[in-house]
């Protein structure tokens, strides 16, 4: 009997705070979602309230209670989840990553089962860009959104390039091969970073040096000779590749002895 009553004064004081977030000033609706936050998720009716004041608030001017509402609605556990995930396939899409970003590498496990919808991919695959080095772990449920026609080409690219390391290697090179030349530029950036620290990336550059587009075969030259003695197996691709006027011999050579161990 004491649960019961208990029960209901607690959605009592949910419904009423929920009324709050839409009808009170500024000033109460951000009063509601910290006292909905704390109450967590016992007060999971009031989640859609809480997107609402997100969707209708963010691109206004004047009303600020719809930051207080980002901080507090994932506190209502697996229902705001479940709302969020839902709302990232729809209209709603941005102002639901706009919340999941805010949660930062705690979002991970909702972006990537985002990831397995064709109507939420893109805007979960931006997110996880927007979390930068914090959204590596997503790396697996990224590459299978691309593998299965989720995400494009750029955007994967676009996406794995805020966490680009030895790990995302083996990506970048694959795309060296698309017909798109945008496509060999995003890849080749992203290479010439990481060269230093992986040999992928080294044998991936050595392989761009026989591209059919000449900025892109010096670029990749260029990238060699940055990662000095690292990219000392790629010594004999850049000799390949100046004897067959593929770059400059002359910066060939230079390229060499910056890449020749020392």
């Amino acid at each position: 009997m004491v649960a019961a009553t208990l029960t209901v004064a607690c959605g009592d004081k949910v419904a009423g705070l929920t009324q709050e977030l839409s009808s009170g000033t500024d000033q109460e609706c951000a009063a509601a979602a910290k006292a909905l936050g704390k109450i967590g998720p016992p007060a999971a009716s009031a989640a859609p309230a809480m997107l609402d004041v997100v969707v209708k608030q963010r691109r206004a001017k004047g009303p600020t209670c719809w930051t207080t509402v980002v901080d507090e609605l994932p506190k209502l556990g697996p229902a705001a989840t479940s709302l969020l995930l839902t709302a990232l396939g729809d209209k709603r899409g941005e102002d639901a990553a706009h919340v999941l970003s805010s949660m930062g590498a705690a979002a991970l496990p909702t972006l990537s089962q985002a990831l397995a919808d064709p109507k939420s991919a893109d805007e979960a695959a931006s997110t996880i860009a927007f979390l930068g080095r914090a959204g590596a772990p997503a790396l697996t449920a990224l590459r299978d959104a691309r593998k299965n026609g989720r995400l494009t080409e750029k955007k994967f690219l676009a996406c794995i390039s805020w966490f680009k390391s030895a790990e995302t290697a083996p990506d970048f090179a694959a795309a060296l091969r698309s017909g798109d030349i945008e496509v060999r530029w995003m890849a080749l950036r992203a290479l010439e970073d990481v060269a230093a620290q992986s040999p992928d990336a080294v044998k991936a550059l050595a392989f761009a040096l026989q591209d059919a587009s000449p900025e892109i075969r010096n670029h990749a030259l260029v990238a060699l000779s940055k990662a000095g003695p690292a990219a000392s197996a790629a010594v004999p691709a850049v000799r390949e590749a100046a004897d067959r006027r593929l770059v400059s011999p002359s910066l060939a050579r230079t390229a060499i002895a910056r890449m020749q161990p020392r």
